[in-house]
């Protein structure tokens, strides 16, 4: 869909302003695939940061076929081909698991949901012909189209005017999937939590309560 709207200057001619729809930002993209790896991940892995900045990236790594149409490669054409199918996220989850030599199967599955994330979000609710889902498979492209929370267009009356729409854009991105992550990541901490109580033996259990005690002691008498 491409809507274009006209609007009056103070000396009365008439200026065209291009209104494009367009998908979802980077911003929900990187924070839906940091998601799917907090929900998914190992609970007991150091440095958790590390894998939720892997799936941040894959999250966002389907995109990265805008490089092929800017390059103007077989006349472009290429967004939501096959970097957006569900057979190269498939791909791709086997890629960083190779890379990171990390065999396991779940860190397979992470890393292929993280990326797959991208091609679901976007065959929700893409305003396009839709995303090959199964290439190479059927160069078909699929799509659910739902009416999103966000309205994905800006103006281009003005390089500034274009700026503050995307901004915005973003801010209603970060808003949105923000919480998603914030929620996932607190639901993952209180199960490891209670886990942790549950495995501990009670000895060890009322040991650390005792050092909490005496700590509180030693606080209390030092303000004094």
């Amino acid at each position: 869909m491409h809507r274009e709207q006209l609007f009056s200057t103070t000396s009365g001619s008439r200026v065209r302003e291009e209104i494009q729809p367009t998908l979802p930002l980077p911003i929900a993209h990187g924070l839906l695939g940091a998601s799917v790896v907090a929900a998914l991940r190992p609970s007991s892995e150091r440095q958790a940061w590390k894998p939720l900045l892997i799936g941040a990236f894959l999250g966002i790594a389907p995109d990265f076929d805008y490089a092929l149409n800017w390059l103007r490669i077989s006349w472009g054409g290429w967004h939501h081909g096959f970097t957006h199918s569900i057979p190269f996220a498939l791909l791709v989850g086997f890629i960083v698991i190779a890379l990171f030599r990390d065999w396991k199967l779940r860190s397979y599955l992470v890393f292929t949901l993280a990326y797959a994330s991208h091609t679901l979000l976007d065959f929700i609710f893409t305003e396009s012909r839709g995303v090959a889902l199964w290439w190479p498979f059927t160069n078909q492209r699929y799509k659910l189209r739902l009416p999103g929370l966000i309205e994905y267009s800006w103006s281009h009356a003005s390089v500034w005017e274009t700026l503050v729409d995307v901004l915005q854009i973003c801010l209603l991105e970060l808003v949105i999937f923000g919480p998603i992550l914030l929620a996932v990541l607190w639901v993952r901490h209180v199960i490891s939590s209670r886990t942790w109580k549950r495995s501990v033996p009670p000895a060890v259990a009322g040991g650390c309560a005792a050092l909490k005690q005496v700590g509180a002691v030693i606080a209390k008498y030092t303000r004094q």
